[in-house]
């Protein structure tokens, strides 16, 4: 899967009718919640020698098709050093943020395309919403620790998302290292 399409947050409020809006608002509450657990407590099993002052940035990923989101620690000069955390959802037993009749609801505003594969383009807006509104949900709560930066990405991919200034990069670009094995270029 590609990275995902850039939205403003005001533009996927814009684009959701309104019973997704509703259990988005109601899931937000549980993702700050969570959010904010994450950069206060530090809830990682870390690996040896690192320890949590070590840490200096959490590295969120979630499924793209079920929004599943974990949290793992990085320090930005030898990569993950930490155990996975898996963030609390709304709807514990999917983990989806998304009802059942998105593509329904999306399809029923009107959505044209002149692909021949709808549900992957359905699949990337909804990997837009979740991403600018997990980045809404960062932001409530970045006051919990200023020291530690906040990257998102779709499990499995080469991109990700820097939280505090929204710019996307690649891996094969950054100067942060995400996995160790991998080192400086």
């Amino acid at each position: 899967m590609a990275k995902p399409k850039k939205l403003s947050f005001d533009a996927v409020i814009e684009l959701i009718p309104e019973k997704i809006k509703t259990i988005l608002a109601q899931s937000e509450s549980v993702y700050c919640a969570e959010i904010f657990r994450i950069l206060k407590d530090l809830p990682f099993e870390m690996d040896a020698p690192c320890d949590t002052s070590k840490i200096t940035g959490v590295h969120f990923e979630y499924a793209w098709d079920t929004y599943s989101t974990t949290a793992c620690p990085i320090n930005d000069k030898i990569g993950y050093c930490g155990s996975v955390v898996t963030l609390k959802s709304y709807y514990p037993e999917s983990n989806d943020i998304f009802p059942e009749d998105f593509n329904e609801q999306i399809l029923a505003l009107g959505l044209k395309s002149d692909s021949d594969d709808i549900e992957d383009e359905l699949s990337e807006l909804k990997c837009a919403i979740f991403s600018e509104w997990f980045t809404f949900c960062w932001k409530r709560n970045r006051n919990a620790n200023l020291n530690i930066k906040g990257y998102l990405s779709i499990h499995d991919t080469n991109f990700r998302l820097d939280l505090d200034t929204g710019i996307d990069f690649s891996l094969d670009d950054s100067e942060i290292i995400f996995f160790p094995e991998f080192g400086k270029k």
